[in-house]
C-alpha cells in the first residue's frame, strides 16, 4: 500500500520574513526608480488628499488619507503617492499567513503569505496607488476576523470584523461583497447558523455601518454620485450578451493569479469541491470558507460581464480565499515541484513589469503609441513645467480646463492648488470629481488660462469679455505620441454663452475604473465624441 505524500515545509519564520521583506524592498526600490509620471486617477487621488473629505466623485475616502499622510512624510513626489501601496500588499500577505494558520494550515501559512504576494496581479498593482491595495487589506483583516470569530465568539473578534469591513466599505464599495457572502457562509450551515442568535455578529454589522456612515451622509449631500458612477461603470443599462467579455474575465483570474498558480487554482476549486455541494458538510470545512468567500464572487462579476461590463480587478478580493486555497492544497498533497514553479513563475514575471524600458530596449524595440503600454504615465512632469511656465507670466490666474485628466495632472505637476482650479463644463454633465465640485458657474473678473483637448473660440468669446489665444501646449512622448492642449487667455466670465447651433459639449471624458493602475487617460481623446462640430479638438 503505498505512502500519502509528506507535506510540503513551510518555510521558517526568518526565511518567509526575508522573502516577503526583500520582495517588499525590490517593489519599492522599483517605485522609487520608475521613469513613469503619475497616470490621471493616482493624480486625481493626491488632489484629493489636498481637500480631505468623507467621500468623493468615484470613490470612498480612504486611498485620499493615505496618501495625504505618506505625501506629509516622504514629500509630493511619485514615490510620495505611491510607496504605502507595496506596504499595504505586504499587511495583506501577512494576514492571508494568519488566515492559513487560522483555518488549521499552518503549514501552508508561509507559502500562502508569498504565493499571494508574488501574483502577477499584485505584482501589476503594488507598482501604483490603487483603491484596491486598500480594499485587499481589509477584506483579508475582515475574512480572519470572521473566522476567529467563530471559533471563539469573542466580542473582540467580532468587533475586529465589523471594523474592517467598514474601512473596507470606506475604500471601495467592492467590500459590500463580504458582507453578503459572509450571512451566505453563516446560514449555509447549522453549527454556523446558531451563531446568529448571538448579538456579537449584528453589534459587528452594525460597526461597519457605523463607520461607513460619514461616506453615505457624503453622498447625500451630493446626491449620490458615487453610487451613481458604480453603477454606470458596470455597463448594466446597456445588458446585452458578451460571453466574449465574460470569458476574457475569467482568463483575467488565470492572469492575474500567474500563468501556473492561476490554472492549479481552478484545479483545487475542483478537487475542494469534488466531494459534495459548496453549502454541503462532505466539503472540507476549511476549504468551504475559501471557497465561499472566492468562487461566487467571481462568478457573480464573471456574470456581469457576460451582460454588461467586467474588468479583471473587480473580483480581487476573492484571489485572497482563492490563492490561499490553491497554496493549502498544494501543500497537503505534498507537490513541492508545483507549488514552487508557480511561485518561481510569478517571481519571473516582475522583470517585464518592472523593467520594460530596459527589455524594449536589448530586444530592439522602438517604442510608439502602439508598443508602448506606458505612453499614458510618460511626459507630465514636462506637461507640468510648460503649464507653470505660463502661469507664472499670469500669477493671478485661474486654471481652467476642460478634462479631469488636465485638471488632476497640472494640480500636481504644475503645483496649481484644486481651489485654483475650474472646469469648462457648458453642458453641465457631472461626470468626474471636478466636474462636481469645480464646474465654472458663477461670473466674475478673474483671469483664466484654458487649457483643453478642445477648443470653442466661438463660445468663448460669447462667455468671457476678453479671449486671446496662446500658442498649444506640445509634449513629445514618442515620435507619433504626444501631450497636446490648446491654450488661451480669458478675462471676465460673464457666464456659459448659449451656441447658436444649440449644441453643447460637456467637455471632458467621463470617470473610469483605475484597473489599468498604471495608465490613465488617454491624451488627445478626451472630449471628441460630444464636441461641436467647429470645435478645434486634438486626438493622438
Amino acid at each position: 500500500m503505498s505512502r500519502p505524500p509528506a507535506p510540503i515545509a513551510a518555510p521558517g519564520p526568518r526565511a518567509l520574513v526575508a522573502l516577503l521583506a526583500a520582495l517588499t524592498a525590490y517593489r519599492l526600490a522599483m517605485i522609487a526608480l520608475a521613469p513613469y509620471t503619475l497616470s490621471v486617477d493616482e493624480a486625481q487621488y493626491w488632489t484629493w488628499s489636498r481637500e480631505l473629505a468623507a467621500g468623493y466623485y468615484s470613490k470612498p475616502p480612504v486611498i485620499a488619507w493615505g496618501i495625504a499622510a505618506t505625501t506629509a512624510l516622504l514629500g509630493d513626489s511619485e514615490f510620495g503617492v505611491r510607496a504605502l501601496s507595496a506596504l499595504l500588499y505586504l499587511a495583506s500577505a501577512l494576514a492571508v499567513g494568519a488566515l492559513a494558520r487560522e483555518l488549521g494550515a499552518r503549514d501552508a501559512a508561509g507559502w500562502a503569505a508569498l504565493g499571494f504576494l508574488s501574483m502577477p496581479g499584485i505584482s501589476h498593482y503594488a507598482r501604483a496607488m490603487t483603491v484596491d491595495a486598500w480594499l485587499l487589506l481589509f477584506w483579508s483583516l475582515a475574512l480572519l476576523g470572521l473566522v476567529r470569530a467563530l471559533r471563539t465568539d469573542g466580542w473582540r473578534d467580532w468587533l475586529l470584523t465589523g471594523v474592517a469591513a467598514g474601512l473596507g466599505l470606506m475604500s471601495k464599495y467592492t467590500m459590500g461583497a463580504f458582507g453578503l457572502l459572509a450571512a451566505a457562509w453563516l446560514v449555509a450551515a447549522p453549527e454556523r447558523r446558531a451563531r446568529l442568535r448571538s448579538p456579537r455578529p449584528w453589534v459587528a454589522a452594525l460597526v461597519a455601518l457605523a463607520v461607513f456612515a460619514p461616506n453615505v451622509l457624503w453622498n447625500v449631500e451630493y446626491g449620490f454620485p458615487t453610487l451613481r458612477h458604480t453603477a454606470e461603470i458596470s455597463g448594466l443599462e446597456r445588458v446585452a450578451l458578451r460571453p466574449a467579455q465574460a470569458l476574457g474575465f475569467v482568463a483575467g483570474q488565470w492572469i492575474y493569479m500567474g500563468p501556473l498558480l492561476g490554472l492549479l487554482g481552478f484545479v483545487a476549486w475542483f478537487h475542494a469541491l469534488r466531494r459534495g455541494r459548496l453549502d454541503g458538510e462532505a466539503v472540507d470545512p476549511r476549504a468551504q470558507a475559501l471557497l465561499w468567500f472566492s468562487l461566487p464572487l467571481i462568478g457573480l462579476v464573471a456574470i456581469m460581464g457576460l451582460f454588461g461590463r467586467a474588468l479583471a480587478n473587480w473580483a480581487a478580493p476573492a484571489t485572497i480565499a482563492w490563492s490561499l486555497l490553491t497554496v493549502a492544497w498544494l501543500v497537503r498533497s505534498g507537490r513541492p515541484g508545483l507549488l514552487g514553479t508557480a511561485v518561481v513563475l510569478n517571481l519571473l514575471l516582475l522583470a517585464p513589469i518592472h523593467h520594460f524600458d530596459p527589455i524594449a530596449r536589448a530586444l530592439g524595440i522602438e517604442l510608439s503609441a502602439n508598443t508602448d503600454p506606458y505612453k499614458r504615465v510618460r511626459g507630465w512632469d514636462a506637461f507640468g513645467a510648460e503649464v507653470a511656465g505660463i502661469l507664472a507670466r499670469y500669477p493671478d490666474a485661474m486654471l481652467l480646463v476642460d478634462t479631469r485628466e488636465l485638471a488632476a495632472q497640472a494640480a500636481f505637476y504644475a503645483s496649481v492648488p484644486p481651489r485654483r482650479i475650474r472646469v469648462w463644463n457648458p453642458g453641465a454633465r457631472i461626470d468626474n470629481h471636478y466636474a462636481l465640485v469645480a464646474s465654472l458657474r458663477d461670473p466674475d473678473d478673474r483671469a483664466y488660462l484654458y487649457l483643453g483637448r478642445c477648443i470653442d473660440p466661438e463660445q468663448l468669446r460669447a462667455s468671457f469679455a476678453g479671449y486671446r489665444r496662446l500658442d498649444e501646449i506640445r509634449v513629445p512622448v514618442h515620435d507619433d505620441y504626444a501631450i497636446r492642449t490648446h491654450a488661451a487667455v480669458l478675462e471676465g466670465f460673464a457666464g456659459i454663452a448659449a451656441r447658436a447651433d444649440g449644441a453643447a459639449r460637456t467637455g471632458g471624458r467621463d470617470e473610469r475604473s483605475d484597473a489599468a493602475a498604471a495608465g490613465g487617460g488617454e491624451p488627445g481623446r478626451a472630449g471628441s465624441e460630444r464636441a461641436p462640430p467647429d470645435a478645434a479638438c486634438l486626438f493622438r
